[in-house]
């Protein structure tokens, strides 16, 4: 069986929302990955047999298979086939496997996993509207909350501190500022608009917020405050996926 191996690998810098790139498409951005990825790799866009994409929300601007419309217009040959599914936040994790599948199998010599999200163009819930339009069965037989309340359930659960999620994003968020500061992305694919607007590896990065080491805030577990359902009301959530647990 064959073995897959990845030869390359680019994205294109983070920005926030509303920032660098609110005046650029989302199918636009991804065309621009594909391209770049095609002449780093030093592969010939008519050699890829398969483009899978990633994308969660696939309305508007993101709608009507935006990974076969970013092959298109990166200038990759229409014979080049695309496909872009939807598996929420594992969505481009999922598209690398599907491509790594292909090739393990024999299908293609040549694949690209592929991931975009445009949360400025396109917001979350853009396809749906609102938790609300889903299934009302579906709330009655499982319990259906969003990410907020399901981070509070898992605080709970795990007795996971306010202290700790703090460290653990201080030290993922210096980290990536050194990473920025020494120059190690290679794997970052500047754009004309990130270039215009100097945008570094990511605009999250604030190397000001590094200077405190410790959390100042409280290290009680989530537990020990307000109960949950005195925190979050019983209404159906409007502002997130949900995660279901079974009843």
């Amino acid at each position: 069986m064959p073995q897959p191996v990845i030869i390359e690998a680019v994205r294109t810098p983070f920005g926030r929302k509303g920032g660098a790139y609110r005046d650029e498409r989302p199918d636009t951005l991804l065309a621009h990955a594909l391209a770049g990825l095609a002449q780093r790799a030093k592969i010939a866009p008519e050699k890829i047999e398969d483009v899978v994409t990633g994308c969660v929300t696939q309305a508007g601007e993101q709608g009507a298979n935006i990974g076969r419309l970013a092959v298109l217009l990166a200038g990759f040959p229409i014979e080049v086939p695309a496909v872009t599914l939807n598996r929420m936040c594992g969505s481009a994790q999922q598209a690398i496997h599907f491509a790594a599948q292909e090739i393990a199998a024999g299908d293609a010599a040549y694949a690209i996993g592929a991931g975009v999200e445009h949360m400025t163009r396109v917001p979350m819930l853009s396809d749906i509207g609102s938790i609300d339009k889903m299934n009302p069965l579906l709330f009655e037989r499982f319990d259906l909350i969003h990410q907020g309340e399901s981070a509070e359930r898992l605080a709970e659960k795990y007795k996971i501190t306010r202290r700790d999620v703090d460290e653990f994003s201080m030290e993922s968020h210096r980290r990536a500022s050194r990473a920025a500061s020494e120059q190690h992305n290679k794997e970052l694919l500047p754009t004309s608009r990130s270039r215009a607007t100097k945008a570094s590896a990511t605009s999250s990065i604030r190397p000001r917020s590094l200077r405190c080491r410790r959390s100042s805030g409280p290290t009680a577990t989530a537990s020990s405050r307000q109960p949950t359902a005195a925190r979050f009301p019983t209404a159906r959530p409007r502002c997130s996926w949900p995660i279901a647990k079974p009843r």
